[in-house]
């Protein structure tokens, strides 16, 4: 977790003052804060109550998955942007890259805001529940 989440951060700190990927950058940051605070709300109450990794679990995979996705097209947007100097590939093609990563940050990143409070509710209202309420 640790290894991913550096390196991200890395790749925010390195397009974070680029024009066209800034956006995206800032974006990507904002969910990452969330990853890693739910992450970290995990490791502590999962060491008291177990129950509360279990309830987070689903939550906290779609977090993650939200951020893995916002971090590959950032690096797509990176590499579109670096190809229209280098390469014969259509600029059509490279920046629609580009404005599928920028919708991306915009429109799917900011969910990271509202799947953390379900992650950080914890267990108790689920485990409340006896099995025949599900």
């Amino acid at each position: 977790f640790a290894r991913f989440t550096d390196d991200v951060a890395a790749l925010i700190a390195k397009t974070g003052g680029q024009d066209e990927l800034s956006g995206i950058a800032s974006a990507l940051d904002r969910a990452l804060v969330d990853l890693t605070a739910s992450a970290r709300w995990l490791q502590k109450a999962g060491a008291t109550d177990p129950d509360d990794l279990g309830a987070g679990s689903t939550a906290f995979l779609h977090l993650f998955g939200i951020v893995t996705l916002g971090y590959m097209w950032l690096r797509m947007a990176e590499a579109a942007i670096s190809a229209a100097n280098t390469s014969d590939i259509s600029p059509d093609y490279l920046d629609t890259k580009v404005r599928t990563a920028q919708f991306y940050a915009t429109h799917i990143l900011p969910e990271t805001a509202g799947v953390r409070p379900k992650i950080e509710a914890g267990a108790e209202l689920m485990m409340a529940m006896s099995p025949d309420e599900f």
